[in-house]
């Protein structure tokens, strides 16, 4: 998915002032709850910052390879 800065901090806008709705003319999308804004926010924040999400806590996760040389 590709989101962008402005979408991002549109919803979060929204959810600072306790709206469902969110977006701009005849582009706006209406969540169902504040806890499923926060899930597409966190989803937006980390496809920005290039970060997987982890689908069951929502949380960032990072890898780190290692290599060795024989």
């Amino acid at each position: 998915m590709a989101f962008t800065q402005t979408q991002l901090d549109n919803l979060r806008a929204a959810i600072a002032t306790g709206s469902l709705e969110v977006g701009t003319g005849s582009n706006r999308v209406r969540y169902r709850s504040l806890d499923e804004m926060k899930q597409i926010e966190a989803l937006m924040a980390a496809d920005l910052n290039d970060t997987p999400i982890t689908q069951a806590s929502g949380t960032s996760r990072t890898s780190i390879a290692g290599f060795t040389r024989d």
